[in-house]
């Protein structure tokens, strides 16, 4: 009894001072507002668990929730690409927190696998659903129908469903910027498929800064790849570099991309990063662990997953309440592969 009375007795300067953080920061935490970087975040959230402290962020009352299932489904394309294990963290993080247990589910969602994907939710009464597929507007409207769902990275823009995701036009700006205050204006393009809002958005950012800066800009220094996949993308960034007017930068949508990219270059006995400067995305392991260590797009990974997963429990207690549309901030972190 006493240790539950203490535990109500707990204060945003208790957090603070756990956090190490000041109380304005722990109030902007609580109130959902998105002017915080994610390692203050974490700091905050892990504070807040370490004190026992529960707390609603934004919802009035849950009590509703007792009347529903306690799954909440989390959708991914693919489990090959790493960038999404530290969102599903977040989302699992945040999900045990309010009382939800999760469930992955890793396929296209479309066709066939669309309707057996509804099956699911309808058969087991599912409380919502995180889904970083890229959607249509009709299938995502389909899900709409029959649960709560909230989009985590990918999201369709020509829904009004809610979201939390990146600027990813404005980071590929940032990037590209940090090439040309290097000097580099012969800068490639590695892209992934198309069909997903992250390619589509970079690759107008891209094609935007080349234009607006007038650099040199070739139609073949975009590769366009299928699949984040190391070994799909080194065959065309040989040919990419082997050719006589070859690119001195490269930026690549995947921290993969631009392993796979110094690789090719270090092969075929080009200098990374004298010879090449190469730029990824995502700040996953493999851009550390990469030789010299890549500059990189950090997205705030696990911020994202824990943020959608809120989003989500706030829906489901108040379904009539408007969409929530949340873009995270991007930070560029410079290494050795452009530190000529």
């Amino acid at each position: 009894m006493n240790h539950q009375k203490k535990k109500d007795k707990i204060r945003v300067a208790d957090i603070a001072a756990t956090a190490g953080v000041s109380n304005a920061t722990v109030s902007r935490v609580l109130n959902g507002q998105n002017i915080v970087n994610s390692k203050t975040y974490e700091k905050v959230i892990s504070a807040m668990n370490a004190l026992g402290y529960h707390h609603s962020i934004s919802i009035n009352t849950l009590s509703n929730k007792s009347s529903l299932n306690d799954l909440i489904i989390l959708t991914l394309p693919s489990i090959n690409n790493p960038f999404y294990n530290s969102v599903v963290r977040g989302v699992q993080s945040a999900a045990q927190r309010y009382g939800y247990y999760t469930l992955l589910y890793s396929t296209d969602l479309d066709g066939d696998n669309l309707n057996r994907f509804l099956s699911l939710i309808k058969d087991n009464n599912v409380a919502g659903v995180i889904t970083l597929n890229n959607l249509t507007p009709a299938a995502l409207g389909k899900i709409a129908a029959v649960t709560t769902v909230v989009q985590c990275c990918e999201f369709c823009e020509e829904s009004d469903c809610s979201y939390v995701s990146i600027d990813d036009y404005q980071a590929t700006k940032t990037a590209l910027q940090h090439f040309l205050d290097r000097g580099r204006r012969k800068i490639a393009f590695i892209n992934g498929p198309m069909r997903f809002k992250y390619a589509r958005h970079r690759q107008r950012g891209y094609l935007d800064f080349i234009r607006e800066n007038g650099l040199d800009f070739r139609e073949d220094w975009i590769v366009q790849l299928s699949d984040i996949n190391f070994d799909i993308a080194l065959a065309s960034i040989t040919q990419l570099l082997s050719r006589e007017d070859r690119p001195d930068a490269v930026f690549a949508v995947s921290d993969i991309f631009a392993s796979a990219a110094i690789k090719v270059a270090k092969k075929i006995g080009l200098e990374v990063p004298g010879d090449l400067m190469a730029i990824g995305f995502d700040n996953v392991d493999i851009s550390l662990m990469s030789e010299p260590p890549i500059t990189t797009v950090n997205q705030p990974k696990m911020q994202l997953g824990y943020m959608a997963c809120e989003v989500l429990v706030e829906r489901i207690s108040a379904p009539d309440a408007p969409s929530k549309h949340i873009l995270l901030d991007t930070e560029l972190i410079v290494r050795d592969s452009t530190m000529a």
